[in-house]
């Protein structure tokens, strides 16, 4: 039973918003109906990979090349941690001249393993990983977004 709930909710709805901080942009994506993975109890680590992608226009985002650059890695991110539904992506970031993905886990260590399978295949890219345990969703359910943002 709790595998149909979990998969009720893979049709994910995503939430995306443009902000600014002293005139810069920056922009989030996250995913709003994520109450069964939640509700499982299961999904208790964050996982974070980030990507400072150097060169920046003057608007400190990623250039054309980047840009097409990042939705190729989200993909092979996705494909390698979604797949059975073991990690799954909340949320990304992108602006300052990073950008990050967060995940919520269900096994850690797995998710770590099948993440160097992406770095592997994308060596040029330094991704900047780090772990944090939230098995109350704590971040997830954190009401002003922004606010998590606005340090950058």
């Amino acid at each position: 039973m709790q595998q149909i709930d979990l998969l009720s909710d893979y049709n994910f709805n995503w939430a995306d918003y443009v902000d600014e901080k002293d005139g810069t942009p920056f922009f989030v994506k996250y995913k709003t109906n994520l109450d069964g993975f939640q509700a499982s109890k299961k999904y208790t680590t964050i996982l974070t990979a980030n990507w400072q992608y150097g060169q920046v226009d003057e608007m400190l985002l990623p250039n054309n090349h980047q840009s097409k650059l990042i939705i190729e890695v989200e993909k092979a991110m996705i494909k390698v941690l979604e797949y059975d539904l073991q990690t799954i992506l909340y949320y990304a970031y992108v602006g300052f001249g990073q950008k990050k993905w967060s995940f919520y886990s269900s096994d850690a260590e797995m998710a770590l393993q099948r993440l160097k399978k992406v770095q592997e295949e994308f060596k040029f890219i330094d991704l900047q990983i780090l772990l944090e345990y939230d098995p109350d969703w704590k971040r997830y359910k954190e009401a002003n977004w922004l606010q998590d943002f606005r340090g950058y």
